[in-house]
């Protein structure tokens, strides 16, 4: 496999890949309940905003890294970035959805604060944050999305080696990735518990689990 960060050309599986790992195992499309577009809506809008490619944040392009077979097809995928280099990143991806969505959708948004605030995880800022790790099906038992973050890691510390740990926040019923988290040295070191009633209509769990690895000098 070789490791490469996404360009424009790999925009359509970015896309997939961000969908995939916000269902989380599920069929709920937080994007979808939220924002109340379906996946047909929202795909081409998303493309456009990866294609804004906003540093510091989740919906970064240049953010991911691609595992690629030998013919350079993309089979595996995260994005990373520094919290707080760029900004909050909670802060610009808002303002991402806001400009790639429209005032008037994101503003009705809005109007859901309360149970998407009920599943908020702080991130900690200088911490090396990982989002969207997807493999896609026909590449699957071959250990990609470890090989990925760990290059992420790796690429990461070269550029800022005064790095200190790493954060990624999963849903707590994606067990096979908690499970898969703990055996690379990842920690549980919060889990945030939403007790509002609409939850599960908006997001696949009403609990979020921010685990974290820290490097050793």
């Amino acid at each position: 496999m070789k490791f490469t960060y996404a360009t424009e050309a790999d925009v359509d599986f970015i896309t997939d890949a961000v969908f995939a790992a916000v269902k989380s195992g599920s069929d709920t499309l937080s994007y979808s309940t939220i924002f109340e577009k379906d996946e047909n809506e929202l795909k081409p809008l998303f493309k456009e905003m990866l294609l804004e490619d906003v540093e510091g944040q989740e919906l970064w392009l240049s953010g991911f890294l691609v595992a690629r077979d030998e013919n350079g097809n993309p089979a595996a995928t995260c994005c990373a970035w520094i919290e707080g280099a760029e900004g909050p990143s909670a802060m610009l991806t808002a303002q991402v959805l806001a400009y790639g969505l429209g005032s008037e959708v994101f503003k009705k948004a809005t109007e859901k604060n309360a149970v998407v605030e009920s599943l908020r995880v702080d991130r900690e800022e200088g911490a090396l944050q990982f989002e969207h790790v997807y493999t896609a099906p026909q590449y699957r038992g071959k250990s990609l999305a470890a090989k990925v973050i760990a290059e992420q890691i790796k690429e990461h510390k070269q550029r800022t080696p005064s790095l200190q740990k790493a954060q990624i926040i999963l849903f707590k019923t994606n067990a096979q990735a908690l499970q898969a988290y703990s055996k690379k040295g990842f920690i549980t070191a919060n889990e945030v518990h939403s007790a509002h009633p609409n939850v599960l209509h908006y997001f696949p769990s009403d609990t979020r689990v921010l685990m974290e690895l820290s490097f050793s000098e």
